[in-house]
């Protein structure tokens, strides 16, 4: 059963890949930029449709993985202060969450969205942003 049929119109698929980096950051907190720290950072991406491709597919994980290692990549073992776009904007894990759902929504085929992307910093403490998909994106 692949692409449209009777069967798949009424379900929506989600895949989820993980990925993690290392990386330090220093947060403004209330005015306050905290000591510089590091974290294993790990990463949830979610992205969901209502159709699969003519290979049964909604993506390829591999070429999701590679969308985000990209973007990812350039973190690992870097200062987050130092890194765009957070040499700019504070480096929260709800900012960086959100910084990774837009880097991936343009490289998606059509009809796939990202539903939500985690990022923790550490065990117990995962912030999640959650797209509000507008109808106007892939």
């Amino acid at each position: 059963m692949t692409g449209n049929s009777a069967y798949t119109d009424h379900f929506m698929y989600l895949n989820q890949i993980e990925r993690s980096f290392s990386a330090a950051h220093a947060l403004d907190i209330g005015g306050v930029r905290e000591t510089i720290h590091g974290h294993n950072w790990s990463v949830q991406v979610i992205v969901a449709g209502t159709s699969l491709d003519a290979d049964g597919l909604l993506v390829d994980f591999h070429a999701l993985e590679r969308t985000i290692d990209g973007i990812i990549g350039r973190f690992h073992n870097q200062n987050l202060n130092t890194t765009t776009p957070f040499d700019q904007i504070n480096p929260s894990a709800e900012l960086v969450a959100q910084y990774i759902a837009v880097q991936i929504i343009p490289t998606l085929p059509m009809g796939v969205r990202v539903q939500s992307v985690s990022v923790g910093e550490a065990p117990g403490c995962t912030a999640t942003y959650i797209n509000p998909f507008t109808g106007t994106e892939r």
